[in-house]
């Protein structure tokens, strides 16, 4: 299976708060690292997974995780502040 990532994570201004690029070579960079990994887990506990080390490193931020296997079955979770 091929799983499908969405991430939105909360913004508090618009000048570079957060690079996106930079957000997303370090999540990417979680699972070429073997820091989490896929195994045997459903897209909920995938985007929870992620959603732990993602509030772990920025702490306080709203954050949408859209999980999908194949591109057509998952999950989207919201994860208030």
């Amino acid at each position: 299976h091929i799983f499908h990532f969405r991430v939105w994570i909360q913004v508090f201004h618009d000048d570079r708060d957060l690079e996106f690029i930079q957000f997303k070579r370090w999540l990417e960079n979680l699972y070429a690292s073997s820091i989490l990994k896929l195994e045997w887990k459903s897209c909920e506990m995938i985007a929870d997974d992620l959603y732990l080390h993602i509030n772990s490193k920025y702490p306080g931020r709203f954050v949408e995780i859209s999980v999908a296997e194949d591109n057509e079955n998952g999950c989207s979770i919201y994860y208030p502040r």
